[in-house]
């Protein structure tokens, strides 16, 4: 994640924000000729995100459909802490 170009928009202690504005992966798998598995690697984002800690964390990106896989300028992720 370190390789891609983002920026931080919100971070307090329930909430972390983020908002990748060029994808480090969207390159190399476009470079290496497999594009489509860009989209199934963002597809994981929720499945490991919602399932590591959902007690704690809820992830999510403001619709399944908002990546740059999909033709979107950016993806977005919001984690938030869970009421306890």
């Amino acid at each position: 994640m370190r390789l891609n170009k983002m920026e931080v928009t919100d971070e307090t202690d329930s909430r972390y924000r983020f908002i990748v504005k060029n994808c480090v992966f969207k390159s190399v798998y476009e470079r290496f000729g497999y594009p489509e598995l860009l989209e199934a690697l963002c597809s994981v984002d929720n499945a490991l995100y919602n399932t590591y800690a959902p007690d704690l964390v809820t992830f999510t990106r403001g619709g399944a459909r908002r990546t740059i896989a999909r033709g979107n300028a950016t993806c977005d992720f919001t984690c938030m802490a869970s009421a306890l």
